[in-house]
């Protein structure tokens, strides 16, 4: 045999390894898929526990199931909720906190953060994070008046 060629008993044990891992793969990724389907909305650290997995492969396999559009993530507070594409609910789970902005916002349109914090007792950061995370799940649209964000509700 010449140096650096395989026999073909080496190919086929390469190739048939290649066919078992990707068969794993597979299984995972429906293991995965399936239980987003009996339990949406479910965060990372419950699909963890619930499937026994390494974190670092459900990381992996989630973050491929969401680049293939299988499954969308809606971060709600510091966790992330996982549906499957077109299971994601229109609203999403408030904070108390959010809620609680959110009111304040459809009562009073145009409210600066600032006024926010003072009305409900929270730092203007604290204010700001809510707000920001109440913008990018699409229930509120600030409006720059000079130098100051106004808050309408969509």
């Amino acid at each position: 045999m010449v140096r650096g060629l395989r026999s073909n008993r080496e190919y086929n044990t390469i190739q048939y390894n290649t066919i078992q891992y990707n068969t794993i793969q597979y299984n995972i990724k429906n293991i995965i898929l399936h239980y987003i389907t009996e339990s949406p909305g479910s965060h990372f650290s419950k699909i963890h526990r619930a499937l026994q997995l390494n974190s670092g492969t459900l990381t992996h396999h989630i973050g491929k199931l969401e680049k293939e559009g299988l499954v969308k993530s809606i971060r709600c507070g510091k966790e992330k909720q996982f549906y499957l594409r077109g299971a994601v609910p229109k609203t999403k789970n408030l904070s108390s906190n959010e809620k609680e902005i959110f009111h304040i916002i459809e009562g009073n349109p145009g409210i600066s953060t600032r006024e926010i914090a003072s009305l409900t007792g929270k730092t203007r950061q604290n204010a700001s994070y809510h707000t920001t995370n109440l913008s990018n799940s699409g229930f509120i649209v600030p409006i720059l008046k000079g130098r100051t964000i106004s808050w309408y509700c969509k």
